[in-house]
């Protein structure tokens, strides 16, 4: 059989055969690999004809001529094979993934060991669920596999491709000054995408990358976290939990103070539990400021249980200012009754444990308007002690007290 016509019969073999779930399906066979090499060398032909024959052939076996084409396109001596072979490389290395995807997909009972970018640490952070699969293969077969081809390679490369995808998706997921907005905004598999590459990679290398170069896109790392597509796939998507869990253990691999801030907001916000996890890391941080600090005791008030109001017990005798508190005006002259920790603290504790705020003497900046007063009662400038009278100091002390004698008599709750 002449090489166009085994060329060509391979193909059609291919094309008519399902996949098979075990990966040693997908080596070359020595006498095509023999052919394909063959072929990269008529690429460089003086003949014109023999060069587009030979191109033809390559393409026509597609996956199978990968190791000949990079080879040739590393190596050859000829300018225009190699040209020849880089013109063909995409679509023999996109073939590749596809027959290495399909290999995988067809392995329902995970009898084999698949070699496939960013595999290894997808599943530690899934499991190795059928949701999970799924999504793992969405991915490799989706515009995003650029940035998993690069796991396990030099940590400054995938950050600069984290980074570059960032500053890409972001001007997608605002709209400014009510312009229209012309690209469809990021997918949450897009989003996905770019929070499991940076599990992969410790904080400092995104951080060293985007230094100068992703603006907003990088200091703001969880802006693609409230994209909407994303709430909506973490409700609702039949693969939700896989992805939950990416963002998940992005959250709890976040290092720089900020950045964990900012997660444990997100985590909040999508209702993750991972939410408190991050809290109590803000809390045991010294260094932490008051603001977060106040965050970290709503986020811990606003997605925990009851026996977390433990985690807060620390932060009642924390007198550094929250907020500089609601505004009166008393006989003509403005005062302010500045909130501080420890009021953030006592007044997150009573809500955590059912309790109302206001009977411990607390004031709610929303009191006479019900909706904004349930739907912003985890708000660290939500209730304040009123000091007009220079009276807050007094309150608060009789306010701990009430809430030490309630812990007291309802050990269960503590």
């Amino acid at each position: 059989m002449t090489g166009a016509l085994l060329a060509v019969a391979l193909a059609a073999f291919l094309r008519a055969h399902p996949p098979s779930p075990d990966p040693a399906t997908l080596a070359v066979p020595p006498e095509t690999d023999k052919l394909a090499r063959e072929l990269v060398r008529q690429l460089g032909d003086r003949d014109y004809d023999t060069r587009e024959d030979a191109t033809r052939q390559l393409r026509d076996l597609g996956r199978l001529a990968l190791p000949a084409l990079q080879d040739g396109f590393d190596h050859s001596p000829s300018p225009e094979a190699a040209e020849r072979c880089d013109q063909l490389l995409p679509r023999a290395r996109a073939l590749d993934i596809r027959a290495r995807v399909d290999c995988f997909a067809a392995d329902a009972a995970g009898r084999y060991r698949h070699d496939l970018p960013g595999g290894a640490e997808f599943f530690a952070i899934t499991g190795r669920t059928e949701p999970a699969r799924k999504l793992f293969r969405t991915l490799l077969l989706s515009p995003n596999r650029g940035l998993l081809s690069g796991i396990g390679g030099p940590d400054d490369e995938l950050a600069r491709a984290v980074v570059e995808r960032r500053v890409e998706l972001y001007p997608r997921s605002v709209v400014v000054g009510g312009a229209v907005q012309r690209t469809p905004p990021p997918s949450a598999l897009d989003v996905i995408a770019v929070y499991f590459a940076e599990c992969t990679l410790p904080e400092k290398a995104v951080v060293a990358a985007g230094a100068g170069a992703g603006g907003v896109a990088v200091t703001s790392p969880t802006v693609l976290l409230t994209q909407p597509a994303v709430r909506t796939a973490l409700e609702s998507d039949p693969l939700r939990e896989p992805m939950a869990a990416v963002v998940t253990r992005w959250c709890e691999t976040r290092t720089e103070p900020r950045s964990v801030y900012l997660s444990m907001s997100a985590a909040a916000t999508l209702k993750l539990p991972v939410a408190v996890t991050v809290a109590k890391k803000v809390l045991a941080d010294k260094a932490a400021t008051p603001l977060y600090k106040a965050q970290a005791a709503c986020t811990v008030a606003r997605t925990g249980k009851p026996a977390d109001a433990a985690l807060l017990a620390p932060l009642l005798a924390d007198d550094t200012q929250a907020h500089p508190g609601m505004v009166v005006v008393v006989n003509g002259v403005q005062q302010k009754s500045p909130i501080q920790v420890r009021d953030v603290a006592l007044a997150m504790s009573l809500l955590l444990t059912g309790q109302e705020p206001t009977a411990y003497g607390l004031k709610s900046r929303y009191a006479g308007n019900a909706a904004s007063q349930e739907t912003l009662k985890y708000s660290y400038f939500a209730y304040y002690f009123d000091d007009a009278d220079g009276q807050a100091d007094e309150a608060r002390k009789a306010a701990v007290k009430k809430w030490n004698d309630w812990r007291a008599k309802n050990p269960e709750k503590k």
